[in-house]
């Protein structure tokens, strides 16, 4: 209860706390106050609590990671693009999880390589969240371009069923034709999935 309301007077005072908290976050021995120190900063605007949340990205504690991931999301950070985006390496899959739905609500296309590659895991969850970072960012070029360099055929298999889900992707059967004759397992799975949501592509697919 009372870190619970030291943190809530922390939000309350504004910019005039981040000095204190950010000191927290560099000098504690105790990831308790850290984590706090985040929570904290997470109800401070402005880019000085933004930036010492970014530095907790880098945190040793996992728990204190996933709550600064959790935080640059939260403001859509876009400065703490290509820290979340490493964090998609963690070995963490809890991490992976949260950096890949923060990327999502950054919205930044820079991101969509990455999280091509990671959707293609055999982690379902981390592959839904993966997923669903791509259909929130909604880039249908880049988002196809992704899936066409795709490491393996779960990876193209997301990228295609994301971007199927994007307004105005302007996909076309010629881009799922050779899919469904695909040697691979999961690409056929990809292309009658979306083959079957459209009906107008009839003419093209009965042959």
């Amino acid at each position: 209860a009372v870190r619970s309301r030291s943190i809530e007077q922390l939000g309350m005072r504004g910019a005039a706390a981040v000095a204190d908290a950010s000191s927290v976050l560099g000098s504690s021995g105790s990831a308790t106050a850290r984590l706090n120190a985040v929570w904290a900063l997470t109800r401070i605007d402005g880019e000085p609590a933004r930036a010492a949340v970014r530095g907790a990205l880098e945190d040793r504690d996992a728990v204190v990671r996933q709550a600064a991931v959790h935080s640059a999301g939260l403001w859509r950070d876009a400065a703490a693009r290509e820290s979340l985006t490493r964090l998609l390496g963690s070995a963490d899959a809890a991490l992976q999880r949260n950096a890949a739905e923060a990327l999502g609500r950054l919205g930044d296309p820079g991101a969509i390589g990455e999280l091509v590659t990671v959707a293609g895991t055999d982690d379902r969850v981390l592959r839904h969240s993966a997923t669903y970072a791509l259909i929130e960012i909604g880039d249908p070029s880049v988002t196809l371009a992704a899936s066409k360099s795709a490491r393996s055929p779960a990876s193209q298999r997301a990228a295609l069923m994301a971007l199927d889900q994007i307004p105005g992707n302007g996909l076309t059967p010629d881009v799922i034709l050779p899919l469904l004759e695909s040697p691979e397992a999961a690409s056929r799975e990809a292309g009658w999935w979306i083959a079957g949501r459209h009906p107008s592509w009839s003419s093209a697919l009965a042959p």
